[in-house]
């Protein structure tokens, strides 16, 4: 996962993207490549989303999500 996660950075710093034009969606996947997904995000400075069902009375409504953006660096480099 790591080496598939530099080659992501490198390509978008070639392509000369930045971080704050970029949203990297960390939504299903293994926890691997959630955590990879997270410090490819972090690496290019970009914000993070993922996506989630709503619960009411504690069973999901189907149809029904919300989206969570959040900063990578809460996650990778916490203080």
């Amino acid at each position: 996962m790591i080496r598939e996660a530099a080659s992501v950075m490198t390509a978008a710093r070639e392509l000369k993207i930045e971080g704050t034009h970029i949203l990297v969606d960390v939504t299903s996947g293994t926890v691997a490549m959630s955590l990879a997904m997270m410090r490819v995000a972090n690496g290019l400075g970009a914000r993070c989303a993922s996506v989630s069902s709503r619960f009411r009375n504690g069973v999901r409504v189907p149809g029904e999500v919300s989206g969570h953006q959040f900063d990578p660096r809460l996650v990778i480099e916490p203080s």
